[in-house]
């Protein structure tokens, strides 16, 4: 029983990806960043992030950092601004690039905005310096079709629980030339070659990063996960969520009330996020008033904190639309939305 729990799970994970269990995007990025600090605490490297990137990403590079005694602020650049409608201003990451830059990290799809990033024009950048990219998934994995051959990535990662799986799941993608030359960031059972008193030899991928006893009770979720994914692919499907998005977008940025934060430029594609707040009007009572109504919304600073200092605000309204939302139900947002705030002012 325990050798066909074993195979059920890591049948779920390909050889170029590994399993990582605990809020995996986070975890994800902390093996990543670990390898990667040892490297620019010897080299006086630099990361380069966007405003635009979730707290566990800049958090892990700061753990690290301080944890090595060095200044966290000499070793994540975090200077690559966005526009007033959240667009990362790429001319800026041309000039950021230098021999110092040991990794750029980007989220596919922003937390917060919504907008689709150029990755693919990212990283040819980057590459055309000699630097990696890690692109942080989580979001991206629900909105867009994945093909990390054609995004040229070299690390790409994402949670289960956001594509529907499971809770603690998740994938972290690696070239195998980047995984082959990291080394674990745990110790633990099976990821251990052979190991004596004069020196250890790991596992091979991706055995060597799966350190004790995996969760293989969640991890099964995403296989069935992904296929109910590509389900929401169908064209008829597709045409009924771009439908209700048009509709929710337009009807937000039609009201005068509302501030709404993420609008694309004619390149980039705005997913069903929108983030948006109403001048003199508290976010979390908003929530809690759309909350009686029957509507859920996150309220808040959306776990990215320097993006909500750029906008000059305490908090936002999110509401997150997925293909499984209908017309009516949108269109009770908005009225609802209207009603709420008709309260509040």
């Amino acid at each position: 029983l325990a050798t066909k729990s074993g195979e059920k799970a890591n049948g779920c994970i390909t050889n170029t990806c590994m399993q990582v269990a605990n809020s995996p995007t986070r975890v994800a990025i902390s093996v990543i960043n670990a390898n990667y600090t040892c490297e620019l605490i010897k080299e006086s490297g630099i990361f380069t992030l966007s405003m635009l990137d979730q707290t566990c990403t800049f958090q892990t590079i700061k753990h690290f950092g301080m944890s090595s005694g060095r200044d966290v602020d000499k070793l994540a650049d975090i200077k690559l601004p966005v526009d007033d409608n959240g667009n990362l201003e790429l001319d800026e990451l041309a000039k950021m690039l230098n021999v110092r830059t040991k990794l750029v990290a980007v989220s596919h799809v922003s937390n917060v905005l919504g907008i689709v990033h150029p990755v693919r024009k990212i990283v040819d950048l980057c590459h055309s310096k000699g630097v990696p990219v890690l692109v942080d998934g989580a979001q991206g994995i629900v909105h867009c079709k994945v093909d990390v051959k054609d995004l040229g990535c070299d690390f790409y990662v994402f949670s289960g629980h956001k594509m529907y799986a499971a809770p603690g799941t998740g994938v972290l993608y690696g070239k195998r030339k980047w995984l082959d030359l990291m080394v674990p960031y745990q110790g633990g059972g099976e990821m251990i070659e052979s190991v004596s008193f004069s020196g250890t030899t790991y596992a091979p991928l991706p055995e060597k990063f799966e350190a004790g006893t995996q969760n293989f009770n969640s991890v099964p979720s995403l296989k069935p996960a992904l296929e109910i994914l590509e389900m929401m692919k169908d064209p008829e499907l597709v045409a009924q969520c771009n439908e209700v998005n048009e509709y929710v977008y337009s009807s937000l940025s039609a009201d005068p009330r509302i501030r709404i934060f993420g609008v694309p430029r004619g390149t980039e594609s705005k997913t069903s996020i929108y983030s948006f707040c109403v001048d003199g009007v508290h976010h979390e009572d908003l929530a809690l008033i759309l909350d009686k109504m029957g509507i859920a919304v996150r309220s808040g600073q959306m776990c990215a904190e320097p993006l909500m200092d750029r906008f000059g605000v305490t908090g936002m309204l999110r509401a997150s639309f997925a293909p499984y939302n209908t017309m009516e139900e949108a269109r009770y947002f908005i009225s609802s939305l209207d009603k709420a705030i008709g309260m509040l002012k």
